[in-house]
Order: structure tokens, then C-alpha cells, then sequence
């Protein structure tokens, strides 16, 4: 006759804490989401009306605007600026302003406009001579 002897199983409490704080979180965002009612708003904000109130009030006096020194000393901006030319021969290379440890760049040199020269094919190979590709 064998003697079965059960062991006592250890309880996870980390498992359980966090299934009902899991459960405690699900059931309160469920009532306060779908059963309870909203408070409504019973302080009402004063209007714009006092605003427009205090607005209508002030006297603007442009007199005293126009000949302020601080607005004399305001001067205009042309509404429309002259165009630039746009862009680079080759917008690749640095601008020759730039510097670096006190080197100036070289300023950029116009290329001669020059034919470009005639294209020679290459002489033909002999299939004696010719070894295949080594990789």
C-alpha cells in the first residue's frame, strides 16, 4: 500500500494582489464610466458683455499715437523686396565664405566651356592574349 503524501502548494501573492487590484481598477472605471452621472456646471461664467463694457470705454486719441516720439522713430519696411538670383552653379560645393580655423575656402572657378574630346574605342583584344578574370 502506497502512502501519498500532498504537499501544501504555496500561494502566489503577487498573482493575487495584482488580479485584484486588476478586478478593483475594471469595476470602478465600469461605474464611474457607464452608471454614475456627471455633476453639471452650476456656476455660470460672466459674460462677454462686461468686457465689450470696459472695451467701449477707452478713447483712443490717434493725435497723440501719431506724433509719440517712439512711433516717430518707427521706420517703414518695403512691402515687396527685390528678387535674388536663386541657386548655385553647383550647389554641392561649401560656400567660399565659409571658414574653418581661420582657412577661407577658394572661391568657386568658372569651368571653360570647352568641346569634349572625341571618343577612341578600345583595340580590339585577342582571344590568345586575353586571360579570364581573376576574382
Amino acid at each position: 500500500m502506497a502512502i501519498i503524501v500532498k504537499e501544501k502548494r504555496k500561494l502566489n501573492w503577487f498573482a493575487l494582489s495584482l488580479t485584484v487590484i486588476a478586478l478593483v481598477f475594471a469595476g470602478a472605471s465600469t461605474y464611474f464610466l457607464f452608471f454614475k452621472t456627471p455633476p453639471l456646471v452650476e456656476i455660470l461664467q460672466p459674460t462677454a458683455d462686461i468686457r465689450r463694457r470696459e472695451i467701449s470705454t477707452i478713447r483712443l486719441e490717434p493725435d497723440k499715437v501719431l506724433n509719440n516720439p517712439l512711433f516717430q522713430k518707427l521706420t517703414r519696411v518695403p512691402l515687396f523686396l527685390e528678387p535674388k538670383e536663386i541657386g548655385r552653379a553647383n550647389p554641392f560645393i561649401p560656400f567660399p565664405t565659409s571658414t574653418f580655423s581661420g582657412i577661407s575656402l577658394p572661391e568657386e572657378e568658372p569651368i571653360p566651356s570647352q568641346p569634349a574630346p572625341a571618343l577612341t574605342p578600345p583595340p580590339p583584344v585577342s582571344p590568345a592574349t586575353s586571360s579570364p578574370p581573376t576574382p
